[in-house]
């Protein structure tokens, strides 16, 4: 047996004993009392309040344990929630928190009707505790199709420039400028101090659009009383994110502990994971990261498909609607929204020129298959395409097909055995086991582009494969075949990826023809001070001559600080 065989084996019997602890982690978890959880709350920053539908959305959030106010390392994820007034979910993300920081942003939708909206911000430890500790933070979204607006001077442009200190921090911004010109350049120095004046090194956010009102008007103060031992019914994801379940018996009298579950995301590249029940029928899979919309496919080992369904766990708060409110656009924030929408809609004009959005993905669980470097691939337009078994037999050394015509089975050829006991391989196609040979062979040929073959054993769980033979279709989306009829197929949200703010550098572009007319000038959700407690941020003004708010929001002190400044915009001399 090869090197790799035992570092596979080794894996295998790590993984099997995570899988147990999935499931005795969740048996414990009924019966323990929510004390054993910790209390946690969100704190939620955007680098506006008032949008336009079809703009973006930038957001920042710490997570806090609310005994100590200081950051928290529990929760590794948070979902933010874009509700409308009438209580229905518009947008939903997954973040990766890390260290109780996190950030985002959300695309809103064209066809987003003029109103007031909630961002809605939570843990799956939070939901224990009921949707009042949930952090909600008001907006406003505009639709430029409907007419709700009328000119008005309302926008107080005299706004003075002060800091908004607390008592445990104070930020302070310096401007390089007093007034600045169309397509500018701007230099700010953050300065961060404790409460004693001595220099802080932490983390800040911050946002400079089209404002003017108060921001904290959109943030509703938490006085959340906890309820004593309530039962534990959330799990919190304190590794990654959690995919659970429910197996479903058919009749009342069958056992549904210790039956395996297997998961797969269809694609290019296989990931396929495995995890036992407990005594309820329930499952939990611990995903490695893994970012924006897939396609799951959820099944049950072949003993167990005909007694059994699959149910998912719905692992969103759902708020019941409610009346959708009248909405009216108060007075002092008619001169921003004339504004904002002036903008957007020369922006809108020119959407086609803009570069494209660019998004950054841990890409370790895409580089290779979770069974890891396969032996031997076979491109099947590199051959006369017979039908899978006869290409098998004609033309894989690496496999061995045996029985009659009709009844064929594979075998992985090797020199490994084990006595008395006699195991499959693994078959996959695009990533998803089929545990029925027969249904594998009958696969059009057609359809596939290659086959890929891992020659020694492997472990997934407590089953023992002897070889993987994986085919790929054309489409990798594991549709060349019928699924079992317990099986599960199902759209599934995993994390959002890193997506960076872009904005333009006039300095090495001077020459660009496009209008800018930005409603949000700049935007970091992740500006750290120095030893001395200071940082410099800079980037360039638009076409748009107009006052804009400057807001900092700190995360990691005890009482984040906050600075609220003023930029202004004049027109450039010709």
């Amino acid at each position: 047996m090869k090197k790799r065989t035992f570092a596979f084996l080794l894996f295998a019997s790590l993984m099997i004993s995570a899988s147990f602890a999935q499931v005795s982690d969740r048996a414990s978890a009924n019966t323990n009392a929510i004390a054993d959880v910790l209390v946690e709350e969100i704190d939620l920053f955007s680098d506006r309040q008032l949008y336009i539908a079809g703009e973006t959305l930038w957001f920042s959030l710490s997570l806090k344990d609310r005994e100590s106010n200081s950051l928290s390392s529990y929760s590794k994820v948070a979902y933010v929630d874009l509700v409308g007034s009438s209580g229905i979910v518009m947008s939903r993300v997954k973040i990766e928190v890390n260290e109780g920081k996190g950030s985002g942003s959300l695309d809103l939708s064209k066809d987003l009707t003029s109103g007031y909206y909630e961002l809605r911000s939570y843990t799956q430890a939070m939901r224990n505790f009921g949707a009042d500790l949930f952090e909600k933070y008001k907006i406003i979204i505009l639709n430029a199709d409907q007419s709700l607006l009328t000119v008005s001077d309302a926008f107080n442009k005299a706004k003075e420039i002060k800091p908004l200190s607390s008592s445990d921090a104070i930020v302070t911004l310096s401007l390089d400028k007093n007034v600045y010109r169309q397509r500018d350049r701007v230099d700010i120095e953050i300065d961060l101090k404790d409460s004693d004046g001595r220099p802080l090194s932490s983390e800040v956010a911050i946002s400079v659009a089209l404002g003017g009102v108060n921001l904290d008007q959109g943030k509703e103060s938490k006085t959340v009383q906890i309820k004593s031992n309530p039962k534990t019914k959330f799990l919190p994801e304190l590794i990654g994110m959690h995919l659970c379940g429910r197996i479903q018996a058919r009749s009342s009298d069958q056992t549904m502990e210790g039956i395996k579950v297997f998961l797969a995301f269809p694609g290019k590249r296989a990931m396929v994971y495995s995890a036992l029940s407990d005594k309820e029928g329930m499952f939990r899979f611990i995903l490695p990261k893994l970012y924006g919309p897939k396609e799951i496919i959820l099944q049950l080992e072949p003993n167990y498909e005909d007694q059994f369904t699959i149910e998912l766990e719905d692992e969103y708060h759902n708020s019941p609607s409610k009346e959708d409110e009248v909405f009216k656009l108060p007075e002092e924030w008619l001169g921003v929204a004339n504004a904002s929408l002036e903008n957007a809609s020369i922006g809108s004009a020119y959407t086609a020129f803009k570069e494209q959005v660019y998004y950054v993905e841990d890409s370790t669980f895409y580089n290779i298959p979770f069974y890891g470097i396969y032996d031997k691939q076979y491109k099947l337009d590199d051959y006369t395409r017979f039908p899978l078994p006869e290409f098998f037999f004609e033309i894989v050394p690496e496999v061995r097909v045996q029985g009659k015509y009709g009844e064929e089975k594979l075998k992985v050829a090797n020199t490994w055995s084990l006595p008395n006991r006699e195991s499959p391989p693994l078959l996959l196609v695009d990533g998803v086991p089929v545990f029925d040979q027969r249904k594998f062979l009958k696969i059009n040929n057609k359809l596939i582009s290659k086959t890929k073959i891992v020659t020694e054993p492997f472990w997934l769980n407590t089953m023992i494969f002897d070889g993987i033979i994986e085919i790929n279709s054309f489409e990798n989306d594991a549709r060349s075949f019928e699924l079992p009829e317990s099986a599960l197929r199902s759209g599934y949200l995993t994390l959002l990826p890193k997506r960076s703010f872009s904005t333009p550098d006039y300095k090495t572009d001077q020459s660009t023809n496009l209008p800018d007319f930005r409603n949000t000038l700049y935007w970091n959700p992740s500006v750290t001070t120095n030893s001395e407690g200071k940082a410099t941020v800079s980037f360039y003004t638009s076409d748009v001559v107009q006052d804009y708010s400057i807001i900092v929001d700190g995360k990691e002190s005890k009482v984040s600080p906050k600075a609220e400044y003023m930029l202004s915009v004049i027109k450039k001399e010709n």
